[in-house]
């Protein structure tokens, strides 16, 4: 994934609304933020039992800062 976040313009990380950030995402997120690749974040899922938009935004503002 990392030579693949070196060449590319900018990140999109999707994260799902049931399952909040994954292994994945987090990786992403630390490769895209130390080479300074402007990133995106899209919540999926939404429409599934348990989901919360709330609850994975608080999870992104608490594990990512922003």
């Amino acid at each position: 994934m990392l030579s693949a976040v070196r060449v590319a313009d900018s990140v999109i990380i999707v994260v799902s609304g049931a399952s909040g950030i994954e292994v994945g995402g987090q990786q992403a997120w630390h490769y895209s933020q130390d080479l300074g690749i402007p990133t995106a974040i899209i919540v999926k899922k939404l429409d599934r039992e348990n989901s919360s938009f709330e609850k994975v935004c608080t999870e992104l503002a608490e594990s990512w800062g922003r």
